[in-house]
């Protein structure tokens, strides 16, 4: 009788599903503390309104724009008040829980020794113009009305391709002819993946990236003032 070798200990086989990843909470911890570790050492903070169409190319535009005694964080609406505190007992530096509690949705902190119309500055510099995305929402109403539609723009080989994106369209003398108005945005509704084709096409566009100060708060001889921009 064959004798079976003893499997060596070192050697265990582990899935894939096994392999320990990094924890959601250690993430977010390690979020919440690099950002007051940063705070605890600048004299500024800055609430930035960002607005909700904002991608990552424009983030990094900015984020190069900055002084390297500055630095921007994007993140959740709690994670963001954890680490700053949001009553008197939990701030982390006087008067700071004032910022804290107006956090809201599309906002970031810009952390800084910057003065503040240094910042305001940078950040009217930033602003730039993209073609809005499926699911943007814009402010204004734009209707593409009926009639006869640019040739150059929409020539006749493209009757099908408008057809699919919705338009109600017929050729007459040798030009498409929209039947009847479309409405190509409306305000508080957002757009669909025809509509920003449609945008995009015609060259519009809606998408702004346009941050701001809403508010700030200054270190100053040992407590924190909270300032709001005049306007």
């Amino acid at each position: 009788r064959r004798k079976r070798m003893p499997k060596s200990k070192r050697v265990k086989k582990v899935t894939l599903s096994k392999v320990k990843k990094k924890e959601p909470s250690e993430k977010r911890s390690g979020y919440v503390e690099g950002l007051r570790e940063c705070v605890e050492k600048k004299n500024s903070v800055y609430l930035i309104s960002v607005g909700s169409g904002t991608r990552n190319r424009q983030f990094k535009s900015l984020r190069s724009a900055l002084p390297s005694n500055s630095r921007l964080f994007l993140g959740k609406k709690t994670l963001m008040q954890l680490a700053l505190g949001t009553t008197v007992g939990s701030e982390l530096r006087p008067n700071l829980s004032k910022l804290a509690v107006r956090i809201e949705g599309n906002m970031a902190l810009l952390v800084s020794d910057e003065p503040q119309q240094s910042i305001k500055a940078i950040l009217e510099s930033a602003r730039s113009t993209e073609f809005a995305t499926a699911g943007f929402v814009p402010e204004t109403a734009m209707t593409l009305e009926k009639g006869p539609l640019d040739p150059v723009r929409f020539p006749g080989s493209m009757f099908a391709q408008i057809q699919k994106l919705g338009l109600t369209v017929q050729v007459i003398d040798a030009q498409l002819t929209l039947l009847s108005d479309f409405v190509l945005a409306k305000p508080g509704s957002p757009l669909t993946p025809e509509q920003a084709k449609l945008l995009k096409h015609m060259d519009i566009q809606l998408d702004i990236f346009q941050p701001s100060i809403l508010c700030a708060w200054h270190h100053n001889d040992g407590e924190g003032n909270l300032v709001f921009p005049s306007t």
